[in-house]
């Protein structure tokens, strides 16, 4: 199985209106990591800016615009890493892209496809995804768990996995991390603090 990991920054919360300017990802394949990347890339020159989400993100408008041009990365590195772990000839060898509120993303991810004039998505990407947030609001659907909240931080702390300052690297890793030990067989049991 092939698992593309993924922790996007962006200057805001439309995809139609705001870009991608870090895109982190950890690809994993059978279980093993093959590759971690984080990709840094300027606005599209449409793209809006969130006054919020820039300040949220520690991030200015200046800094962000001296990033690299979006489609250069993209097709410059960001392709490359897909076709390096992607076999295009074969239609079932695809990545499904796990992640945090992961539909979000995959939005941001669809539309840097597209604006880079790039119609292969689907062949990239299987129409699966593992959400770590959906999952959180089973456990707490079928019994609370005691968890304070769903920010990144709490969870990695609930779950006892590392999660050092809030870098898009770091957060893919934390990600990766409890995800996997959902995956690996933790009982509903270990979930719940009493």
């Amino acid at each position: 199985m092939k698992v593309l990991y993924l922790f996007l920054e962006k200057i805001g919360l439309d995809p139609m209106k705001h870009g991608i300017v870090t895109l982190a990802t950890i690809a994993e394949i059978d279980g093993e990591v093959h590759s971690k990347n984080e990709f840094q890339m300027a606005p599209f020159p449409a793209d809006e800016f969130d006054p919020y989400i820039l300040k949220r993100n520690g991030l200015t408008e200046e800094e962000v615009q001296a990033y690299p041009d979006p489609i250069t990365v993209f097709r410059g590195e960001i392709l490359p890493l897909l076709d390096n772990h992607i076999d295009l000839e074969d239609g079932n060898d695809k990545f499904i892209i796990a992640g945090n509120h992961v539909i979000f993303d995959v939005y941001f991810l669809e539309r840097l496809f597209l604006r880079c004039e790039e119609f292969t998505f689907g062949n990239y990407f299987d129409g699966q995804t593992v959400d770590l947030y959906s999952i959180l609001h089973f456990f707490k659907f079928r019994r609370d768990f005691g968890m304070l909240n769903y920010n990144l931080p709490t969870v990695a702390e609930y779950f006892e996995v590392p999660l050092e300052s809030p870098t898009p690297m770091n957060n893919v890793t934390a990600i990766r991390g409890i995800l996997r030990k959902i995956r690996e067989g933790m009982k509903w049991e270990e979930l719940v603090v009493e």
